[in-house]
């Protein structure tokens, strides 16, 4: 999978300029978190979506996270 992840981010991140969004959550795997953190490095701005104490995703931060920039939420 994380080979395939990065397959996909390499391809995805062609169409992308910098300043463009990305959006993880902390939920997610490293597998899923760091092919897109290596978009970073060119420029697209990685954002990550909070926990709930409980261990649950924030639907809030999500909300607030994803923008008029954000091109991708990779979630499982």
């Amino acid at each position: 999978m994380t080979t395939l992840n990065f397959a996909l981010a390499h391809a995805i991140g062609r169409a992308c300029a910098p300043g463009d969004e990305i959006v993880v959550t902390q939920l997610d795997h490293e597998a899923n978190r760091g092919p897109w953190r290596m978009l970073a490095e060119r420029g697209l701005v990685l954002r990550e979506v909070a926990l709930l104490p409980d261990g649950t995703l924030d639907a809030a931060s999500l909300a607030a996270a994803i923008g008029p920039r954000t091109r991708l939420v990779p979630f499982g």
